[in-house]
């Protein structure tokens, strides 16, 4: 009982935390501007984007009880990967994306035949509770530094 409350409560922090991302991103600001040597705001919204539906498509296979298809790679390689995979697309079109995904984790990050979530090929995996707050926490650190870069 406890655990599905600290597990609902990770979800509404996980669900505020993309509210809130999102909103950032439905501002009138330069969105192609670089915000780091690599990035700009657009690339990071996409970044997201492609972690997040991993970590949907990961959850929705777990509970078919198939084995998840996993990102392949180390950090860099995967961040590439996503980048690839969502550069074209406009902020409209990755906001859509990612709010598709967050309903998808929604509906079925409390399934009890989720126990542990792998996130890639050869890392270790996560209870449920553990992978929403890294999940959340890697969404703010990004959404950190964008409020940081347009002060």
């Amino acid at each position: 009982m406890e655990e599905d409350v600290r597990l609902s409560s990770m979800l509404k922090q996980l669900d505020s935390t993309i509210a809130d991302f999102v909103q950032f991103f439905q501002g009138d600001l330069d969105y192609s501007s670089m915000v780091n040597a690599q990035w700009t705001a657009r690339d990071v919204l996409g970044h997201i984007v492609f972690w997040h539906e991993s970590f949907a498509r990961v959850l929705a296979a777990l509970v078919r009880e198939e084995k998840p298809v996993l990102l392949k790679g180390r950090i860099p390689e995967i961040n590439q990967q996503g980048y690839d995979a969502t550069h074209e697309n406009s902020i409209d079109q990755l906001v859509e994306r990612l709010n598709l995904a967050q309903a998808t984790v929604v509906q079925h990050i409390s399934d009890p035949r989720i126990k542990q979530i792998p996130y890639r090929k050869g890392s270790r995996t996560y209870t449920p509770i553990e992978h929403l707050q890294i999940v959340r926490d890697h969404i703010r650190s990004h959404m950190k530094k964008l409020r940081k870069h347009y002060r």
